[in-house]
């Protein structure tokens, strides 16, 4: 027995000094009840002692988990990207209405909330976390029931769109640290004051824009660039910047120097405006949308109207300019649907883009003799314009200029006129003759399509080059009639039109002047009233819209054919404008589509994306009696007709429909216009179609869109759109950023 005990005190006691007493105390942490107690030992067999080796044990240190570990203790509810060891929040996947975003996603501090990233999240609350810079574009966007927001003292940019739609947040808190605030960043929110920090440099003159209950900005005092007056925001304090719609004053704080972009935009409020003689300039949109303002006099001192600075004000009855040369940009009255009496500059050259567009109460207005150039769609749509002199100035006549001025009977074009856009005066339905001056040389497509009651034109020179049915679906009793002496005409027809060759104009038959009506105007029905109408920040430059010609033909000899027809390879598409059905049958994947059962080349296949049909879209758009335009700079389509207006961004999934922000997809957020190699631009099929008034339906069995114009029913086809097996090879699209 004593043996047994020896023994198992020297395996003990060699433990201990093998291992340490740290550690062979941690092996025996539990009582060993069945050894008895050793107070002393005479052992009976003599043991040579063995000295075993002696280990000193290093310092027990925690090991850095494996990032790779790290990387996946997070809060599942975030999604996130890493770079140079930074995280964004991309997108938030959780349930919760109150949310506090983590300040690290693992090892990785969060600096940043990415684009969409709360997109539609439901959100009551929100606090977002210290270390965070800048809020990317629409990041917290449709969240109608947030009221709560937690910005941090480290954040410098609140991002476009961030706050979209945010209708029940009334109150935030701007950090310090903010240095600037992106377009439409707080778009139709419920904010009632807003207080700007000191360090802000850059604030969008729409970041602000439907903030229906806005009453105040305000400034803190030690900002460089920006200050407040009774509530109204200032920039470099002579640029009045921007004026919450909640004011009503009548007169512009004299030291004024320029009228900043959207500064009165959407004020209901604002009946007159007098306009000191420090201003200078009054920029784009200025006072869009201001609906109830009725009378403007701008200064002699006022150098240029900007874009769109009082379109859409549809109560204005009288513009009256002082000065000579005051310069009117694009879309300056646009939708001005009451304007009647205009007195221009005296010394003005140019009638801009859309100037007067929509001006349905226009009945005559007198233009300088210094005017040069009448631009596209400058009086498009003014129905109720009767007569107007042209001087003798003008040489060029632009696209859409005079279009579907149905009350139109008196023109007079005059010599040096060189040129007439597509669609000039298409749908002028009250023009009976027309005379066209020997300078003309160019006539662009459609010029005077649909002018239902012209019965005669007479050209004065040489044969012009044309465009495509420049005369179709006039009178049936249309003829041309031309000087003998002139070169390149041709009788009984010249380009499918009955023609006649004479001496002189003066023993033929005068075809009297309409009597018309008064259009009545109505508010409802014209787009741009109650902001309806959007030109986002309307400072593009658009490009006049080339002429589309025939290819020149000297003598050509064609077949009589019945007056106001068309060449038989051009496809007579009816338009919706005009009471007519139109059905469009799109065959996805492939270069050929069906407009009125006739077929068309598409030079670009529809494709599908993201689960949606993508296609150019001027090829649906067109058939519908819309038309298209393309801004480079903002990478914008805009899509207009009689009833709507769509402005569509490349890599944004929200439009504006008549004014108003609204999601492509509100089911897929990807769905977005794109642009493929090599420039062709792709635009979401059912969206565009829908918003211009069709039905549209899928048909799975033969991989085909078809649209329908007019709509049957409210209720649209909920059937998805399937993904896309094959494409035909493509025609090789245009070069450059044509639609």
């Amino acid at each position: 027995m004593k043996s047994f005990k020896c023994i198992s005190f020297v395996l003990a006691l060699s433990v201990i000094l093998f291992l340490g007493t740290d550690s062979a105390l941690s092996m025996t942490s539990q009582p060993m009840t069945s050894i008895t107690p050793v107070i002393s030992i005479t052992p009976v067999i003599p043991i040579t002692p063995v000295t075993p080796p002696i280990v000193t044990n290093p310092p027990i240190v925690a090991k850095p988990l494996d990032p790779g570990l790290i990387d996946k203790i997070v809060n599942p509810d975030f999604q996130y990207t890493t770079a140079n060891g930074l995280a964004t929040i991309t997108k938030y996947v959780g349930n919760d209405q109150d949310v506090v975003i983590p300040s690290q996603m693992g090892a990785y501090p969060v600096v940043a909330i990415g684009p969409n990233a709360f997109y539609y999240s439901n959100l009551t609350s929100v606090v977002i976390p210290e270390g965070v810079i800048e809020l990317q574009t629409g990041s917290f966007s449709f969240n109608e029931n947030l009221k709560s927001v937690t910005l941090p003292s480290t954040l410098k940019v609140i991002g476009e769109d961030s706050f979209v739609n945010s209708k029940s947040l009334t109150e935030i808190t701007l950090p310090d640290s903010l240095e600037e605030i992106g377009e439409f960043a707080f778009l139709n929110s419920g904010l009632n004051q807003i207080i700007i920090p000191s360090k802000v440099k850059t604030i969008s003159s729409i970041a602000f824009d439907g903030c229906k209950n806005l009453q105040n900005f305000i400034v803190n005092p030690g900002n460089q660039v920006f200050s407040s007056r009774e509530g109204i925001l200032y920039k470099d304090n002579d640029i009045l910047f921007a004026c919450p719609t909640t004011k009503k004053i009548t007169e512009i704080p004299a030291g004024t120097r320029e009228i900043g972009s959207s500064a009165f935009r959407s004020n209901k409020n604002l009946t007159e405006i007098s306009i000191p003689s420090s201003v200078k300039f009054i920029n784009g949109s200025a006072f869009l949308y201001c609906s109830n303002l009725k009378k403007v006099v701008i200064p002699a001192s006022v150098e240029k109207i900007g874009i769109g600075a009082f379109s859409a004000c549809t109560s204005i009855t009288d513009i009256e300019f002082k000065g000579e040369y005051t310069k009117i940009d694009k879309w300056a009255f646009k939708d001005c649907i009451s304007l009647a009496n205009v007195k221009l500059p005296s010394k003005l050259d140019k009638i801009e883009n859309n100037a007067f567009s929509n001006c349905n109460a226009l009945k005559t207005i007198a233009l300088p003799s210094t005017i040069t150039a009448i631009d596209d769609s400058a009086f498009s749509l003014c129905y109720n314009l009767n007569q107007i002199n042209l001087p003798s100035s003008v040489d060029t006549i632009g696209a859409y200029a005079f279009k579907s001025c149905t009350n139109l009977t008196d023109i007079t074009i005059p010599e040096g006129v060189v040129s007439i856009g597509n669609s000039a005066f298409e749908k002028c339905t009250s023009l009976t003759s027309i005379s066209l001056p020997s300078t003309i040389t160019q006539m662009g497509k459609y010029a005077f399509k649909f002018c239902t009651n012209l019965k005669q034109a007479r050209f004065y020179g040489d044969a012009p080059q044309i465009g495509k049915e420049l005369f179709a679906n006039v009178s049936p009793e249309f003829k041309i009639y031309y000087l003998n002496s002139k070169l390149n005409w041709s009788s009984p027809t010249w380009n499918a039109y009955l023609s006649v060759g004479v001496d002189s104009f003066v023993d033929l038959p005068i075809i009297p002047i309409m009597k018309v009506n008064s259009i009545p105007i109505s508010k409802d029905s014209i787009p741009g009233v109650n902001e309806k109408v959007d030109w986002n920040e309307l400072l593009e430059q658009v490009k006049p819209e080339p002429i589309d010609l025939l290819p020149k033909q000297i003598l050509p000899t064609v077949k009589p054919e019945i007056p106001g027809a068309i060449s038989p390879s051009i496809p007579n598409v009816i338009t919706p404008n005009l009471g007519g059905n139109v059905d469009i049958l799109i065959n996805v994947g492939k270069t050929d589509y069906l407009v009125n059962q006739t077929s068309i080349k598409i030079d670009a296949s529809p494709i599908n994306m993201n689960g949606r049909i993508m296609l150019p879209v001027k090829y649906i758009a067109e058939p519908l009696g819309a038309t298209v335009s393309w801004n480079k700079d903002e990478q914008k389509v805009t899509i207009t007709n009689d009833k709507v207006v769509l402005e569509l961004w490349i890599g944004k999934n929200i439009a504006m429909v008549n004014g108003k922000s609204q999601m492509i997809d509100e089911k897929n957020p990807d769905v977005k216009p794109v642009v493929i190699p090599p420039g062709r631009t792709m635009l979401p099929l059912r969206f565009i179609a829908e918003q211009l008034g069709c039905d549209v339906e899928w048909i799975a069995e033969s991989n085909q869109v078809k649209l329908k114009y007019p709509r049957a029913v409210d209720k649209l086809d909920p059937q998805p759109e399937p993904p896309m097996d094959y494409l035909d090879p493509q025609l090789e699209p245009p070069i450059g950023d044509r639609l």
